[in-house]
């Protein structure tokens, strides 16, 4: 697995997401940290206070503020994951449409 992150600030990363993947197995007390960085793509939206999901293997970026426009935002996005790392995209979820920014501190 990995641990998923999406920025939502300062502005230069606001839509930025990055996932770690630790490189060692649990039993390995010496070498835990070890880890390493995977750049996903841009997100849509800059989300402060959103929250990421995994619903049936698809990960959602949902709710969340933009702190420049003040915009909060009642959709989600989903990771698509394309032929290579390089064709994937996060993409709007049409059906999704819930007042949910700031969900994340509740």
């Amino acid at each position: 697995g990995e641990l998923v992150l999406a920025s939502g600030r300062p502005a230069q990363v606001a839509t930025a997401s990055a996932a770690l993947r630790f490189l060692a197995d649990g039993s390995d007390a010496e070498h835990w940290h070890h880890a390493a960085w995977r750049r996903l793509p841009d997100l849509a939206h800059a989300r402060v206070g959103g929250a990421l999901v995994e619903v049936e293997g698809k990960l959602y970026a949902t709710g969340g503020v933009d702190e420049r426009s003040g915009e909060f935002f009642n959709d989600a996005e989903c990771l698509v994951q394309g032929e290579s790392p390089e064709e994937a995209s996060w993409r709007p979820v049409p059906w999704f449409k819930m007042p949910r920014a700031l969900h994340a501190h509740t």
